[in-house]
């Protein structure tokens, strides 16, 4: 069975199919004619017990060592189960600090911002976690990589103004210049392909698209 096929079947994106692919929680065969992906029964299987997993939102790493054998499903569901109580406590606290803004009447201009942080402080000093720990954010995964090109690129683009500089007052030879202007491109552009290279590897992630399996 084709990719295409499995996805109308199942009921998940190529790319998240793909995605699991290379996490190693899938391993279809190849047509030996065209090395094309042919997926069994045994994978269309799996691809229901992944998807099962994911919509419960548990992490690709523990669906990896169930599957694999390392980690039982009661176990992985039992520690899996702790974390979502921990998530429900903390929507249940979120939820009352909002209930008693709206039972306050309070508009934003006569928030008492200052006391709700204290709240909020204090009950995170309780264990309590008022963000979604869960979900990366998209601008963090670009930060990283971005930042690191930047510099590598000004430090390359500084080397040569440095050099320009000092040729004005004693000329270097031709072929000198010539490889000081081609090492600089070279890093350069190597830099800004490996970037994209990284920022295409972070758009092959799984797709956030668990709603619509």
């Amino acid at each position: 069975m084709r990719i295409k096929e499995v996805e109308t079947l199942v009921g998940i994106t190529k790319k998240n199919i793909r995605f699991y692919e290379k996490e190693g929680l899938l391993s279809p065969g190849r047509d030996s004619e065209n090395s094309y992906r042919e997926y069994s029964e045994g994978d269309i299987v799996r691809l229901k017990q992944i998807k099962f997993l994911r919509k419960l939102d548990m992490p690709i790493s523990e669906i990896k060592s169930v599957l694999e054998g390392s980690v039982s499903l009661t176990t992985a569901v039992r520690r899996h189960s702790i974390t979502i109580d921990e998530q429900r406590k903390n929507l249940l606290r979120a939820y009352d600090v909002c209930r008693m803004i709206e039972s306050e009447g309070c508009q934003i201009g006569a928030l008492d911002t200052d006391g709700y942080l204290s709240r909020l402080e204090s009950m995170e000093k309780e264990g309590a976690v008022f963000q979604n720990i869960v979900k990366k954010d998209v601008m963090k995964k670009y930060f990283g990589p971005i930042f690191a090109s930047g510099i590598i690129v000004a430090v390359a683009l500084a080397v040569l103004v440095f050099f320009l500089w000092l040729n004005r007052s004693d000329p270097a030879p031709g072929y000198v210049i010539a490889y000081i202007f081609a090492a600089v491109g070279i890093v350069s552009l190597g830099t800004i392909i490996a970037l994209l290279v990284r920022i295409k590897e972070i758009r092959k992630g799984e797709e956030d698209d668990l709603g619509n399996y």
